[in-house]
């Protein structure tokens, strides 16, 4: 995890998580140090982050005067003090603490700009996730008994899960290894045990041993390696989907394998897994890297033979049904996918116009070339908008995007709302 910092479940971390603003507290700044802690053995149950569901606060107003946004009417000002993101039609954030409010809180805030709920939580060695339980979106928000005023380092840290929509109670506490650390609901630290939590009901679903090692959890789904063979599991009921001995070789690692034995293993590779797509690694005997591929992560379903393409970043686009892939590099090239088909929309060398995505959303993707702030078409590679904003932090389902403003910023809350 990220402390404090917002998490995507199942995304590079998708987040991945972005840290919290440099602008943030001395409180911030010395939860980063803090760490998550391991329960101890029969400890007494911590309680968990402080819900207030079901708010009708209303949205803050457009700061007046030029703001660094894309050429159309401003809508609202977020409350959030650090990047957010969206689920559905919300966009959930944090807002830092303040002399009146000491509490680190999580935000929900629907298209129109206003706050339907508020998750109070530790300002130490907290943060949050969103996920999705079936067709219900949830903010995953942790609490610790860290206290950062008085020096204590967390020993105990809980989650728990609440509607987007209403902030209401889903599931927990419950007691988890660590922070939140991804990607999906994989919880730990960087030396102890991780564990994997189901979306559904919180309950545990895979802890790291000897043999086995939770590698992404997306939505509900968790990829898991047991006995050094790769499996996908359903987080609610536990029930195999796949196995990689089920999984065929792309053609482009058959073609260099000759008659050697091949086997998958899960990319390491930050950012070539996204959403419910995930980036596996094909190898001999010898442990040589032959190729990679993209795969759906409920079906173990190939939908993409990368060759032998390194470091790819993935951007999934769920609700146009597209995949982006970059390689960086002279050689590197950005490929846009039909996730249903498996063909290419178009490609172009990574290099001709230096473009780079950010995030993609209703088949448009954001992000940067070389003359400055792009908006693409996913499906033809088309630029429908340029200009010298800032790439938007957030884009939800209904078209709004959040953008990060240094004259909103100076009036007290950086990100503005404009329409995508």
């Amino acid at each position: 995890m990220w402390p404090l910092g917002p998490f995507r479940a199942g995304k590079r971390n998708s987040s991945g998580p972005r840290p919290t603003r440099s602008a943030a507290t001395g409180v911030l700044l010395l939860a980063l140090t803090a760490g998550c802690g391991t329960p101890p053995a029969q400890a007494p149950p911590l309680a968990g982050p402080e819900a207030h569901p079901l708010l009708d606060e209303p949205p803050s107003p457009v700061p007046p005067g030029p703001l660094d946004g894309p050429p159309a009417q401003p809508l609202w000002t977020a409350p959030f003090s650090s990047s957010p993101y969206s689920a559905g039609d919300m966009f959930i954030g944090l807002v830092n603490p303040t002399p009146s409010e000491p509490d680190l809180t999580v935000a929900g805030v629907d298209g129109n700009g206003t706050t339907r709920w508020k998750v109070r939580t530790n300002p130490a060695c907290a943060g949050f996730g969103v996920t999705r339980s079936g067709d219900r979106s949830l903010a995953v928000v942790l609490f610790s008994d860290a206290d950062a005023s008085g020096g204590k380092l967390a020993t105990r840290t809980t989650a728990s899960a609440f509607d987007v929509h209403t902030g209401r109670r889903a599931w927990g506490p419950v007691e988890v290894s660590g922070s939140l650390r991804g990607p999906g609901l994989t919880f730990g630290e960087s030396r102890g045990e991780r564990m994997v939590l189901s979306s559904q009901d919180g309950r545990v679903v895979a802890r790291e041993g000897r043999d086995v090692v939770p590698h992404y959890e997306h939505d509900g789904t968790v990829l898991i390696e047991r006995r050094g063979v790769l499996e996908a599991v359903d987080s609610g009921d536990r029930k195999p989907l796949w196995n990689a001995r089920d999984l065929a070789a792309p053609a482009s690692v058959v073609s260099k394998a000759g008659d050697r034995r091949v086997a998958p293993a899960f990319s390491s590779a930050t950012g070539a897994s996204d959403a419910d797509v995930v980036a596996l690694d094909w190898s001999s005997g010898d442990s040589r890297m032959l190729g990679s591929s993209l795969h759906d992560l409920r079906t173990g379903r190939q939908v993409a033979d990368l060759g032998d393409r390194r470091e790819v970043t993935t951007h999934v686009d769920e609700a146009e049904g597209v995949i982006v892939a970059e390689s960086p590099g002279e050689n590197g090239r950005i490929t846009a996918i039909d996730r249903r088909t498996g063909a290419q929309l178009w490609q172009q060398p990574a290099h001709q116009s230096g473009l780079s995505l950010a995030n993609t959303s209703r088949g448009i993707g954001y992000g940067t070339d070389d003359l400055g702030t792009v908006h693409i078409d996913l499906r033809t590679g088309r630029v429908v908008a340029r200009g010298d904003w800032t790439v938007p932090e957030a884009v939800n389902s209904t078209g709004q995007m959040l953008v990060e403003s240094a004259a909103a910023e100076e009036a007290g809350s950086p990100y503005v709302a404009f329409r995508a």
